[in-house]
């Protein structure tokens, strides 16, 4: 099929025929595109380059590694490790730890601190109710009255036992969670005094 265009082309040209200058032109016309378009790319990544340095979020310089054996599992090892492999480019080690029991254990103790929070905050509504707004009588009635029924329905110092219940789970939460942070000191510091054993137990 012949067309305007193949005209142009080099097969269709005769030699020395002022159509070659169609070619030359084409040449120096594309070279100036891509030149153009590589400015801009390059300008582009410039700017997302800078961006990238001048920031200081830790997620675009933090690298996760799994799999470590067991003998390197300490910040110090991993470290000496690492800036062995790549000098000066380890800026700090950090070792995620198992903590799913004491993570189990604060939100607990979390859950108890909101149930007393609560308890606390009825019992100062109820005194506050008894005090604001009655008589002198009102108060003595109100009072009888309360002291009576509580009685009868076995509920009077309800209030303090269940707040002195909680206390008590409290404490012993908050003793729990310092023996949690303990064990996972020991557990850190025999890591850091392991060495490097034989088989395929080193890499679990």
């Amino acid at each position: 099929l012949f067309t305007d265009f193949m005209r142009f082309t080099m097969a269709n040209v005769s030699g020395g025929s002022p159509r070659l200058w169609v070619h030359c032109f084409a040449a120096y016309l594309l070279t100036g595109i891509v030149v153009r378009e590589l400015l801009v790319e390059y300008n582009a990544f410039h700017n997302i380059r800078h961006r990238y340095l001048l920031s200081k979020e830790p997620h675009l310089r933090t690298v996760l590694v799994s799999n470590i054996p067991r003998h390197l599992r300490a910040p110090s090892k991993i470290s000496t490790y690492f800036q062995h492999v790549y000098p000066e480019a380890v800026k700090s080690v950090a070792i995620c730890q198992n903590l799913i029991r004491l993570e189990a254990l604060v939100k607990k103790r979390t859950s108890v601190l909101s149930q007393i929070e609560k308890e606390l905050l009825l019992l100062c509504r109820t005194e506050k109710r008894k005090l604001i707004g009655q008589t002198h009588v009102q108060r003595i009635r109100r009072v009888l009255c309360s002291c009576f029924v509580f009685e009868k329905m076995g509920l009077l110092g309800a209030a303090q036992e269940r707040l002195a219940t909680l206390y008590a789970q409290l404490e012993d939460l908050n003793e729990a969670v310092e023996k949690e942070k303990n064990r996972r000191r020991r557990v850190m510091k025999r890591l850091d005094k392991l060495e490097a054993g034989e088989g395929r137990k080193d890499i679990d």
